[in-house]
């Protein structure tokens, strides 16, 4: 039986841990660690980095029925809408709106025109650089405004007999409008401030064709139109190209009741 020397022990020790550092090194380069996993954060910032954003769909607009007043300025046409109190211009109408719109304001019509309308149409709304408009897709109901359909604020609504013919004094619209029947006239002209004298309104403007002076005056005081039994809270006369003409007269929301 041999018997180890404290040298011999120290060297064999040597010799066994030199051996285990070899054996380390060609375990760890023929399987690499594994890279350690990535936190939930870290995985969710992946996962956003590598999903692309969807686009924002917006929905179409619904189809509406809209009752207000349609009309037309040279070549484009407009819509003021009865329940929102706004004017939007029209983006698309139906190809019969132009020969409609004129066959409504027969036999006086006047550039500006409003008529009462009820509409199919999609209302679309504002967007960079381009305002919220209306397409009109069909006109249910297209006929001449009257003092009970007209929805726009006007400051008097004035009427007179035998020939038939109509004023109305609209500050909203910027307009002093005039129709007779018996010499089809129909006059749009510039809305002023009235002078009062009297208790008496007295709105003045001018023909734009002949520059002839249009003058209105507007009486608080109960007036008959002579043909029927309505009352109206106004009387009215007009001073027009050397001609007088009488009639009676409302405000807008004080309309004497239908018969």
């Amino acid at each position: 039986m041999n018997c180890l020397t404290g040298m011999d022990i120290t060297i064999t020790m040597k010799k066994i841990v030199g051996f285990g550092f070899v054996l380390g090194l060609l375990f760890s380069c023929g399987n690499p660690a594994p890279e350690p996993a990535a936190s939930a954060a870290q995985s969710d910032t992946v996962t956003a980095r590598e999903t692309p954003a969807r686009p924002r769909t917006i929905a179409p607009p619904a189809m509406q029925t809209l009752r207000g007043m349609y009309y037309q300025e040279g070549t484009r046409a407009y819509f003021y809408d009865c329940t929102s109190a706004t004017t939007l211009p029209v983006g698309s109408q139906p190809p019969e709106a132009n020969t409609l719109y004129r066959e409504v304001c027969q036999p006086t019509p006047y550039p500006g025109e409003p008529v009462y309308a009820v509409v199919e149409a999609l209302v679309r709304p504002a967007t960079a650089g381009t305002p919220e408009t209306v397409d009109i897709l069909h006109f249910d109901t297209c006929v001449a405004r009257t003092m009970y359909t007209a929805c726009r604020p006007y400051d008097y609504w004035c009427i007179g007999t035998e020939p038939y013919w109509g004023v109305v004094i609209s500050e909203k619209e910027g307009r002093i409008s005039f129709k007779r029947m018996g010499d089809e006239v129909g006059l749009a002209m510039d809305w002023k401030a009235p002078r009062t004298i009297d208790g008496t309104r007295v709105y003045e403007t001018r023909d734009p064709a002949s520059g002839a002076l249009f003058r209105v005056a507007v009486r608080p005081e109960s007036c008959s139109d002579g043909m029927s039994d309505r009352v109206y809270t106004h009387s009215v006369e007009i001073d027009w190209n050397g001609e007088k003409l009488r009639g009676c007269a409302v405000r807008y929301g004080n309309v004497p009741a239908r018969e």
